[in-house]
């Protein structure tokens, strides 16, 4: 199987669950995508930055090119191609368009609400 997990709404706001996850399938050899939305090369910086910060460094990170590609198809087309069996997103349009126009199974992460 083959797992991938957004970065900004999913690994950022939820590290303390999501980091575990990540390594509890390394030892089960289960791949890990990890995908970003930023469309800017300060932004690439810090995704990488913060993944060496949370030891999330060694894992593949795809990021959305400099294009008018919106972030939603650029996911769904990763999906596709990666054959990515689930996608943790927590951006409800992306949700949207990866489960119309994909076979990837996706979990809505959604924020506790206060």
């Amino acid at each position: 199987m083959k797992f991938a997990f957004a970065l900004d709404g999913v690994l950022c706001k939820y590290p303390w669950i999501f980091q575990g996850i990540i390594r509890a399938f390394k030892r089960k050899d289960i791949k890990v995508i990890i995908l970003s939305s930023h469309v800017s090369a300060d932004s690439f910086k810090k995704d990488r930055e913060y993944l060496e910060k949370a030891g999330l460094h060694n894992y593949r990170l795809i990021e959305k090119p400099f294009t008018g590609l919106s972030s939603a198809i650029f996911k769904a087309r990763i999906c596709q191609e990666e054959k990515i069996d689930v996608l943790f997103e927590s951006d409800p349009r992306i949700v949207e368009v990866v489960n119309k126009t994909t076979d990837t199974v996706v979990v809505h992460v959604v924020p506790k609400e206060e």
